[in-house]
């Protein structure tokens, strides 16, 4: 048992901690923004600053499920595709930014700007997050923000699109988002109706 014992501590002495933990305390702060499950959902906002006859309410009451345009001139008449919206609702349960922003310009850019987009869940205890995604303009500072990525002519993007800067009300930070995480939430309102 002693030569066990000996064994394991020789064995532990060779780990090398250094490579398997970030020593910068902002890396261990909690990124999340959304962590709700479908049962404790009362409504979800989706704001298309851009495009406002995308946007929706979606109320949940029990197993009642409504969705309603901002504009009433959009109103669908059509049963909800109940896949389409539980797909939708999942997607709450995780959702987290990718950084916080360090560059105080960019941040001084979210604070002037309009967001593009606007995302905001209640619970049924009334609580309330929402985050607000801003386009990462393509060339900020001198330096290309797009990834060198060039639209079909071959020309600079005017806005990053993979990435977002963004604030998030739960954290209360100014953050970096990726498209990927929030593209799936980002759906226009005729598409939570059967036959679109």
């Amino acid at each position: 048992l002693f030569r066990i014992i000996l064994n394991s501590m020789a064995t532990l002495k060779e780990i090398d901690l250094k490579h398997r933990f970030v020593a910068q305390p902002e890396a261990w702060y909690s990124t999340e923004v959304f962590s709700t499950s479908i049962d404790r959902i009362k409504s979800i906002v989706v704001n298309f600053h851009e495009k406002p006859h995308f946007s929706f309410r979606l109320t949940k009451d029990e197993d009642l499920i409504k969705i309603d345009p901002f504009l009433d001139s959009m109103k669908i008449d059509k049963p909800l595709n109940k896949e389409h919206v539980i797909q939708f609702l999942l997607e709450f349960e995780t959702k987290n930014f990718e950084s916080r922003l360090k560059n105080d310009s960019a941040i001084q850019y979210i604070r002037v700007n309009k967001p593009v987009f606007t995302i905001e869940l209640e619970d049924l205890l009334n609580e309330k997050r929402f985050i607000k995604l801003y386009k990462i303009p393509g060339e900020f500072q001198g330096q290309d923000l797009t990834n060198g990525i060039l639209d079909a002519t071959g020309k600079k993007l005017p806005f990053n699109i993979e990435k977002y800067w963004a604030f998030s009300s739960y954290s209360k930070d100014y953050v970096l988002t990726q498209h990927y995480v929030f593209g799936p939430v980002l759906l226009p309102y005729s598409y939570f109706f059967e036959g679109k």
